[in-house]
């Protein structure tokens, strides 16, 4: 099935196995992706493919989407549910976050825009003792503490500092957390704060220079860092209960 206008430019096409697909169906395929095809609008042709798998054993159905977006990036997501539908829908959703995240990327941000967020900066004097100690013991639970003074400045930074990577934007509405990001500085920190000869002497402007290194660092492996960050976090906090 394909459906395209002059106004939304967006062709669609899908594909089921294992089912049918009535014409009930894709009507309301169609009227899902209203919202998606109106941000669409007068920019590039896109292509929506949508593969559609009944499996036979559970009954349920499998929903994977891909949109591509002429001389643009190509965006990813799939679904599990027991109806068509609502798989279809919840992907759909996802594809609209992906695509408003790419938009802000190349239409809403202006050059300097995250240099207005305020840089990181400690609520009270950094504990430099405390975190040398505790990068000489290994003790990340006991860093992460001493880096407390960080955190909130951190967040507010890496939440405006994200808006220049539209794949880590678009991940964020797939579940990545900022907290996750924030902790992915504090790791990378820990792990580059070095003897006491190569030690930072401005914490502060140390830790801003880590975190887009942080971010890409996510990017490439969002899986395997995401897990990691997990698992620290889990010792954080059985350390502090």
């Amino acid at each position: 099935m394909t459906y395209r206008d002059q106004s939304y430019d967006l062709a669609v096409h899908y594909d089921a196995h294992g089912f049918d697909l009535t014409e009930g169906l894709k009507a309301r395929f169609d009227q899902d992706l209203d919202r998606l095809a109106t941000l669409l609008r007068r920019g590039p042709a896109a292509h929506l493919h949508a593969d559609f798998v009944r499996h036979a054993r559970t009954g349920d159905h499998h929903v994977k989407t891909t949109l591509r977006i002429d001389r643009g990036p190509a965006f990813f997501t799939g679904e599990r549910d027991v109806l068509p539908g609502p798989a279809f829908k919840r992907c759909v959703h996802k594809l609209i976050r992906k695509v408003e995240a790419f938009r802000r990327r190349i239409e809403g941000l202006q050059p300097g825009a995250a240099d207005l967020a305020p840089r990181v900066q400690a609520t009270v004097e950094p504990p430099f003792e405390a975190l040398g100690r505790a990068v000489d013991d290994g003790d990340y639970t006991a860093f992460r503490d001493a880096m407390r003074v960080f955190e909130d400045s951190v967040a507010a930074r890496v939440g405006r500092l994200i808006e220049r990577f539209p794949e880590a934007t678009a991940l964020l509405g797939d579940g990545l957390l900022v907290s996750e990001v924030v902790e992915e500085v504090f790791l990378n920190a820990f792990e580059a704060f070095g003897g006491a000869a190569r030690r930072p002497t401005v914490l502060s402007d140390w830790i801003e220079s880590l975190i887009e290194p942080s971010i890409q660092q996510l990017l490439a492996d969002p899986d395997g860092e995401r897990e990691n960050v997990a698992f620290v976090r889990s010792l954080v906090s059985e350390r502090t209960t």
